[in-house]
């Protein structure tokens, strides 16, 4: 499924409403409005670049950080030694972050050739190339010709693996 109008009636048709937002806004501002609710809502902003596709699941990926959780927890994991830090100032960021290093989510920032940055996704678990793949799937027609990341082989086998 690649048309924009087929995507969003499956949605609807699976029970899956627009973000409602609170905000006040004028009439020319609702629709950006309600975009800004659902990249809040899904973790994903791409301005101007709709979802085609519902996002790829990698259940092998998933089954292996299972496995390698299970294996680090028998091992006992590892002793994190924290480091006491000096006095923050008062707007510091003071969230808790996960330490484990299976579980440390962060952003994939996807960029053009010319450094134009053409969306990101918050992460909900570690990067891997099912990710990337699944965000290229979600939002392009056809994969972009060139995709440069640390682990692009990776990406690429997971991809043909994964997509037809």
């Amino acid at each position: 499924m690649t048309n924009l109008e087929q995507y969003k009636s499956w949605l609807r048709s699976i029970g899956v409403e627009e973000a409602v937002s609170h905000l006040t806004c004028g009439e020319r501002s609702k629709e950006r409005v309600t975009e800004q609710a659902n990249e809040v809502r899904t973790g994903h902003v791409w301005p101007g670049r709709d979802a085609l596709r519902a996002y790829l699941q990698d259940n092998t990926a998933e089954n292996e950080r299972k496995k390698a959780a299970k294996k680090w927890a028998a091992r006992g994991g590892r002793d994190v030694k924290v480091k006491k830090r000096k006095a923050w100032e008062s707007d510091d960021c003071r969230h808790g972050y996960p330490v484990s290093i299976l579980r440390a989510p962060g952003v994939m920032t996807c960029m053009c050739g010319c450094r134009y940055i053409l969306g990101f996704e918050l992460l909900r678990e570690t990067e891997s190339p099912a990710h990337v793949v699944a965000a290229l799937a979600q939002r392009f027609h056809k994969f972009p010709r060139v995709v440069y990341l640390d682990t692009a082989f990776q990406a690429q086998h997971n991809a043909v693996r994964r997509i037809p």
